[in-house]
């Protein structure tokens, strides 16, 4: 009778563990898909590519104002800032507007589902993490249920 109770209770712990990780798929595809809803200003980390190639283009459009303006001359620290100043600005309206360096639906869906799968782990990278109240509050959300999951 023993032998056919715990072949019973570990069928059960087998069918549980199945049920435990479809539960832990759902909830990361529901998170997935709320967090889509929300803009990107609720996310840091998101972003770093633009600001990168922002950063980037000011480089060389400051180097060649300054090769193109400067030569023989000494570098005066303020005219370098003045420079680049203008080339933030040029850069910041003519440049990067959101359409031309958006992420289409597709690459934001794998944002979201990473970091909800990272959440969801309990891992925590740190690369994507929320900045606004309701991202932070969604976040909470998720890790608790995850957290009661795998504990019951």
């Amino acid at each position: 009778m023993y032998i056919y109770i715990y072949m019973n209770v570990s069928f059960i712990s087998k069918i549980n563990k199945k049920m435990k990780v479809i539960i832990l798929l759902i909830i990361v595809l529901l998170f997935s898909a709320i967090y889509l809803f929300l803009d990107d200003s609720n996310f840091s980390g998101i972003n770093n590519i633009k600001e990168i190639i922002k950063k980037e283009i000011i480089k060389e459009k400051i180097k060649k104002e300054i090769k193109e303006n400067f030569k023989g001359l000494e570098k005066d620290e303020h005219i370098i800032d003045k420079i680049t100043k203008e080339t933030k600005y040029i850069v910041k309206k003519k440049e990067f507007t959101k359409e031309k360096i958006k992420p289409n639906i597709y690459q934001n869906f794998f944002d979201r589902l990473y970091f909800s799968a990272i959440t969801s782990s309990t891992l925590g990278y740190g690369d994507i993490y929320p900045v606004s109240n309701i991202a932070k509050f969604l976040v909470l959300i998720q890790a608790i249920s995850t957290i009661i999951i795998i504990i019951i």
